[in-house]
């Protein structure tokens, strides 16, 4: 019996049953080669399943002593035996509030001689480690305890796992949701710009029929005002749900960006202040709105993030012109004129690891219920795609700057009136739609502009009349219950190669891709537009059929 009380430390539950078998054997057999080789076996079964094992298993006394550790334990912690036997984790010098929480666990098990489940986070060499940690009491046949055998499981991957999986979860949902509001804000801004259009065309016609009465002009372009505020809104929840066309036109940002302040006090919340002024003379840029607002929300919304408790995001704009010497050691740069679009935060800034990767698809240093990672890689790419270019400083404490730099174009053309344009020629234009009010006000300007002007109400009654006329020009709605403006226009333009066509829709983005409309050459105008921007593209598209 020498060679149990050389190794008291190396038994685990059911030892004690297994070696009273083993010296029941012996002493019924008084043979001592038979005790041996069974104690050998038993002991080679032992030492198989426990140094074979990735847990950390070990044996502790009623002290919290460590009486049996296996070689996962040691290869985990990097100690070595002699580190673990016969002391406790607090002679150790492991963390005291990680002790004080072992020691009652191991105490539990001794009181209560049942089994403990707990799961705790240690830190280790490599990182922290999170274990899921089995306490069983080892009892002899009277229900004495003798000791504490704990299995902690590494489950640090599953859960790592388990939190990527919550997060993909998360984004589903987020993205289910952003869908739900992209169909709600589509299918609004159809009917929404459809109703807009009829109300900006007729003002419009009614604007200049009442030239010389001030009061009245006055009046109507007040209700133009408010028309024009309204499509910014619907543009606006548009861009805010990812669905709004791309139609670059001239801007003056000084009125786009008033026009999207009021959106985005609501964004940042009240105890934010939204800091915005205009400037004289800003130079006009070419940029669809939409794309503007995309920018904005997406800079104010990281700002207000950043900001912890009350503080101050400010806008700015300005005319620059940056000469070759500006551009040195800016990459990006390119000499040009442009105009800067500024974002300042008071929050808590970027750390410099975290600035160079900032513009990265799906990089994002906010908790998973924050954000996906895109909306500063969306801005790149708009800017980008617009010939600017972004930079950004910042300093950890002190705030965030992002600089936009778009660059400058010629300023817009004079408003053209209905009363000084006439055809420069005779062209016959089929408008197609199925809303009976912008029939009515689509005929009405285009006869006053000097065309002759043929309507209908579908692509069936369009068929019918191009039997009976020739069409230089098609303006056709996009999607109609018969058939969608892109066959209506490859039919008719079978029988008239040398028609042009110009489509119109306020339908979105998603809506109107499958149906081919949105190819970079194709003549479009997002509902609702002006009578100007109606007039233009029509004289434009007649132009490029003379050439």
């Amino acid at each position: 019996m020498l060679l149990l009380a050389d190794k008291p430390s190396a038994y685990l539950p059911g030892d004690i049953l297994q070696l009273k078998l083993i010296v029941d054997v012996a002493i019924k057999t008084m043979d001592r080669e038979v005790f041996l080789t069974l104690l050998k076996e038993r002991e080679q079964n032992y030492r198989t399943l426990t140094e074979n094992s990735q847990d950390c298993i070990m044996r502790f006394d009623e002290k919290g002593r460590h009486l049996f550790v296996n070689s996962a334990a040691l290869r985990l912690t990097r100690m070595r035996l002699e580190d673990f036997l016969g002391k406790t984790h607090r002679e150790m010098g492991f963390p005291p509030d990680l002790c004080d929480f072992w020691e009652s666990t191991i105490q539990e098990v001794f009181s209560k001689k049942r089994v403990q489940e707990k799961e705790f986070t240690w830190e280790g060499p490599d990182g922290p480690v999170v274990f899921d940690w089995r306490l069983f009491p080892e009892m002899d046949e009277q229900g004495n305890i003798h000791g504490v055998v704990s299995v902690a499981r590494d489950i640090t991957k599953w859960r790592q796992a388990q939190a990527e999986r919550d997060r993909m979860q998360l984004e589903i949902l987020k993205k289910k949701k952003m869908e739900s509001v992209g169909r709600l804000a589509g299918g609004i801004a159809h009917d929404f710009n459809n109703k807009l259009q009829a109300i900006l065309g007729y003002t419009d016609m009614a604007i200049e029929d009442a030239a010389g009465n001030a009061q009245v002009v006055a009046e109507l372009q007040s209700v133009k005002n408010v028309s024009l505020q309204l499509a910014d809104i619907v543009r606006q929840l548009l861009a805010y749900a990812s669905k709004q066309m791309v139609s670059p036109r001239i801007l003056d940002l000084n009125e786009t960006i008033t026009g999207m302040t009021a959106m985005l006090r609501r964004l940042i919340g009240e105890h934010i202040r939204l800091d915005w002024k205009t400037i004289p003379d800003l130079w006009p840029v070419n940029i669809d709105p939409g794309q503007i607002d995309q920018i904005l929300m997406h800079l104010c919304l990281n700002a207000r993030d950043a900001i912890r408790g009350t503080g101050t995001i400010s806008i700015r704009v300005e005319n620059v012109a940056l000469g070759p010497s500006d551009c040195q050691g800016y990459p990006d740069r390119a000499p040009g004129e442009y105009v800067k679009l500024c974002v300042c935060d008071t929050g808590e800034g970027i750390d410099p690891v975290i600035l160079e990767h900032i513009f990265e698809p799906f990089f994002t240093n906010k908790d998973i219920d924050k954000g996906k990672g895109l909306g500063l890689s969306v801005i790149y790419g708009i800017v980008r795609q617009n010939g600017g270019f972004v930079e950004v400083e910042s300093r950890v404490t002190e705030g965030t700057t992002f600089r936009i730099f778009l660059p400058r174009c010629a300023a817009p053309a004079k408003p053209m009136k209905l009363s000084d344009v006439r055809a420069s020629r005779k062209a016959t234009i089929l408008l197609v739609e199925d809303d009976p009010n912008i029939l009515d006000i689509g005929k009405q300007i285009l006869e006053r502009m000097g065309y002759e002007a043929l309507i209908a109400q579908g692509a069936e009654e369009a068929l019918a009349l191009a039997e009976t006329v020739p069409i230089d020009l098609l303006i056709t709605d996009v999607i109609m219950p018969e058939m969608n403006g892109k066959v209506l226009s490859e039919q008719l333009g079978r029988k008239f190669p040398e028609m042009r066509t110009v489509f119109m829709s306020g339908h979105t983005a998603d809506i109107i891709a499958p149906h081919g409309m949105l190819d970079r050459d194709t003549h479009f105008l997002q509902k609702p537009f002006t009578v100007h921007a109606f007039m233009e593209m029509v004289q434009k598209v007649l132009e490029e059929k003379t050439r």
